[in-house]
């Protein structure tokens, strides 16, 4: 950022065909470069233009672990990816506290949406693939403090009902699948984290027309989730991050703006001359905004659901030691500096205080 709270570095549109996932949503040096996803025209935008977000990798990771995805699936307590639903989950989970009974009362954690989530490459020893005991939301890493360990801290009851199915490289499109495996795990979770966009931004013209059926799928999980559990708070997030905040940091440090790929997309950030193009920044910025206050827009019209108020948007700075070394993804520090940004906005909208 994300993962995550910036977007992810921006690769040229020629460069997104080329790449996977990474094509789509995170750097060029991603794995998912090498993959040749089908449309990997839309994350090779972010990936380009992102060179603000591979850098700043809030912002950058933020659309990198949305396109970021593992080439492994995440380790499971049920012995291995959902192969119900097509997804890779992480799942720590007690038995149902609902017995077939009424529902009880909301308890634990469920997350879903993209790697921003799943903690990728966050591990050196494990390159490029899942690190779901890292994740910011859901994760259990000594010392990382994610938002699962302060719940359990404060609400003792929350340990051991937990559930993350994000899936490196997905797009809202797969939230209420997602969203369906995760309630399966933890009925009645008290806090739904949502952590999504990245994927969805294409930056080729056409985000403006995508935008409506981006806010279709995000009000399908929605609906997916108050449905099954309506007592359960849903949160979703901002992008982590602004690229015009990480351009300075790129430009700063001749190494990061060396892994930046110059382009003519309209979303490059760095032109073929190695100038920072303003305008694409700009226009980055307004197309991710878009996004944004569609996913706002979907939130308002569920009772259950809060945005973050910008929070992961304008509060979480990274520093260099953040980002991951493909520059798409979070370490194990800007995970938990996440994390730490992120805890407020848990409080508020569980009303902790």
């Amino acid at each position: 950022m994300e993962a995550t709270s910036y977007a992810t570095l921006s690769n040229k549109t020629s460069d997104a065909r080329r790449a996977s996932c990474i094509l789509e949503r995170t750097l060029p040096h991603s794995r998912r470069l090498l993959a040749q996803p089908k449309g990997a025209q839309g994350m090779q935008t972010i990936i380009t233009r992102l060179g603000w977000l591979a850098m700043s990798v809030p912002a950058l990771l933020v659309l990198t672990a949305a396109c970021g995805g593992s080439s492994s699936p995440a380790v499971t307590s049920t012995g291995g990816p959902n192969t119900a639903t097509g997804t890779s989950a992480i799942v720590t989970s007690a038995p149902s506290l609902t017995g077939g009974g009424p529902q009880a009362a909301p308890v634990g954690l469920i997350a879903i949406g993209h790697s921003g989530l799943t903690g990728e490459n966050s591990d050196l020893s494990k390159p490029r693939i899942d690190a779901p005991e890292n994740s910011w939301a859901t994760g259990t890493a000594p010392g990382l403090n994610s938002i699962y360990q302060r719940l359990v801290a404060v609400r003792p009851e929350t340990a051991g009902h937990v559930a993350n199915f994000a899936e490196g490289g997905s797009r809202a499109s797969a939230l209420a699948g997602q969203a369906s495996a995760a309630l399966h795990k933890v009925p009645a979770p008290a806090l739904v984290i949502i952590q999504t966009i990245d994927n969805d931004i294409r930056c080729d013209g056409s985000d403006d027309a995508r935008i409506a059926d981006f806010g279709k799928a995000v009000a399908s999980a929605l609906d997916v989730i108050t449905s099954a559990s309506p007592a359960s708070t849903i949160l979703v997030m901002s992008q982590p991050g602004r690229p015009e905040n990480d351009v300075a940091a790129v430009a700063a440090d001749p190494a990061l703006k060396d892994r930046l790929k110059p382009g003519m997309g309209i979303c490059d950030t760095l032109n073929p001359a190695g100038a920072f193009v303003p305008e694409h920044i700009a226009t980055l910025r307004s197309i991710l905004e878009k996004y944004e206050a569609e996913q706002s827009r979907a939130c308002a019209h569920v009772p259950q659901c809060r945005d973050d108020g910008g929070e992961a948007a304008t509060n979480y700075t990274t520093f260099l030691a953040d980002a991951s070394d493909d520059s798409a993804h979070l370490t194990v520090q800007g995970l938990a500096r996440l994390a730490e940004t992120m805890w407020p906005v848990g409080v508020r909208v569980l009303e902790l205080q």
